[in-house]
């Protein structure tokens, strides 16, 4: 019998999580630390290797807005803690120093030394004169540069360890199945759990969700020891970031809103190397070891982390949303994931509240 047609037992809550990227994987991991009467089912039609959070550089940096700052602070305390209990490396997880360049203003996070404004472990503002001589070819005019120490996730190994801690928790399970409509699910779980990224265009109803293609560049180059990122594309539509891994270096990156083809464009590979090349001279002759793309779940207006009643066939359906983080999973995934799994306990035992 399929585990998801199984009846509750006993006082026994049942919660499905639809999708197992990182905001997926994430939020079962809360709901099955938050409550011990509650098994969660993941119903997935991809797993890691295979989803778009493994396409993710996986470097964290802080956002701004109520909201994102909230989450994203949240997900900075998860990582650093992986850190300091000594499971980062088993998590992909690790500091990571290096430049930021972003046309910032003195009000916005992530300005000036002061790591509690910007969120940063460590940020360190550059002047002029040492922008210049660490990045001789490139212009920075009315630019900051800083140095800063961040984490960088590895997400491949992180979605296998989010999923291993999930399933040896002995109240979650996985099933690899295509839902195609939330009704699919009516009368089945307690709560559905919406994560299904660029999925929700269709299961939600949301229009304002839309693909956001990424491409990347895998090099071998292991003198590469610190990261280097840009926030504003250049003249051949590359948004540069250079971010070492264990075994790899992760040149890039790129977006097209809209754009869902998820062929390797060699125009945009021969961009992003010569773009990467002229902040790094090093890897003009770094071995190619593999590309891929990605479609980032985008959506106007931001993540949408909320729940809400659904009328099916005369059955109140019970359901969370946890989707639209666009290309900054890995920088808000804790913390919406934190958010949803309560919406989820509020949902399951309202009268606690």
């Amino acid at each position: 019998m399929d585990s998801s047609s199984m009846p509750m037992s006993g006082s026994r809550r049942r919660v499905c999580v639809i999708g197992a990227g990182i905001s997926g994987l994430s939020t079962a991991l809360n709901i099955v630390q938050l409550n011990d009467t509650i098994d969660v089912t993941i119903i997935t039609d991809r797993c890691s290797p295979d989803t778009t959070s493994d396409v993710a550089g996986g470097i964290w940096m802080p956002l701004t807005g109520k909201a994102n700052r909230s989450w994203t602070m949240a997900t900075r305390d998860h990582l650093q803690y992986l850190m300091t209990s000594g499971r980062g490396m088993e998590a992909g997880v690790q500091h990571m120093g290096g430049i930021d360049i972003a046309s910032y203003t003195p009000q916005m996070p992530g300005v000036g030394d002061a790591d509690e404004q910007s969120g940063y472990l460590i940020q360190k503002c550059l002047t002029e004169d040492e922008t210049k001589t660490l990045f001789p070819h490139q212009s920075h005019q009315s630019r900051q540069a800083a140095f800063i120490l961040t984490f960088l996730v590895n997400t491949t190994i992180y979605l296998a360890w989010l999923r291993q801690q999930f399933l040896q928790s002995e109240r979650g399970s996985i099933i690899r199945r295509q839902i195609n409509s939330l009704s699919e699910l009516a009368g089945t779980y307690d709560v559905i759990v919406n994560c299904s990224g660029l999925g929700a265009r269709e299961l939600a109803g949301d229009k304002s969700v839309h693909p956001d293609r990424g491409q990347i560049v895998l090099v071998k180059a292991p003198h590469v020891k610190t990261y280097y990122h840009d926030t504003v594309s250049n003249d051949v539509g590359v948004f540069p970031y250079i971010l070492p891994r264990k075994d790899d270096v992760v040149l890039g990156g790129a977006h097209g809103p809209g754009d869902s083809n998820t062929h390797i464009d060699p125009k945009l590979r021969e961009n992003i190397i010569n773009t990467v090349c002229q902040i790094m001279p090093s890897l003009r002759n770094a071995e190619i070891i593999g590309e891929r793309v990605g479609l980032r779940p985008a959506r106007d207006g931001g993540p949408r982390v909320e729940k809400e009643i659904i009328n099916v066939g005369g059955v109140a359906m019970k359901v969370v949303h946890n989707y639209g983080h666009g290309g900054q999973g890995v920088m808000l995934h804790w913390g919406c994931a934190r958010d949803a799994s309560q919406l989820v306990q509020q949902l399951l035992y309202p009268s606690r509240l």
